[in-house]
């Protein structure tokens, strides 16, 4: 079952729609976005979008938001498409699912990122 979010993804960013069966709170279906190599991207969930911190590992990409009173945090196995989530304080909650990625950038045939 695909699921999708109220907004487009461009050439130069990846996107990740992530879901987990059975979910309680909204915030654990979302879709994540990062712009050609920021360390800043997007946490896209119902009706919010949130500015999260991006960090890159060997096979993974993990989103950060820091709120007021909770914290959200999005990790992808880039390699297997497993999803692990984790909130604490007022949203504190956690589990595993999928992500699907939704777009990628281009690459030209050096390797390098082509602009859109």
């Amino acid at each position: 079952m695909a699921f999708t979010l109220p907004f487009s993804v461009s050439a130069s960013e990846i996107a990740f729609d992530c879901r987990i069966e059975n979910a309680g709170p909204p915030e654990m279906n979302v879709r994540l976005t990062q712009p050609e190599d920021a360390s800043v991207g997007t946490i896209v969930f119902a009706d919010q979008r949130l500015e999260a911190l991006i960090y890159d590992g060997d096979d993974s990409k993990t989103f950060l938001f820091l709120g007021d009173d909770y914290s959200l945090n999005y990790t992808v196995n880039t390699s297997t498409g497993g999803y692990e989530f984790f909130a604490d304080g007022s949203r504190a909650a956690e589990g595993t699912g999928i992500c699907v990625t939704v777009s990628e950038p281009t690459l030209s045939a050096d390797g390098s990122s082509m602009g859109s």
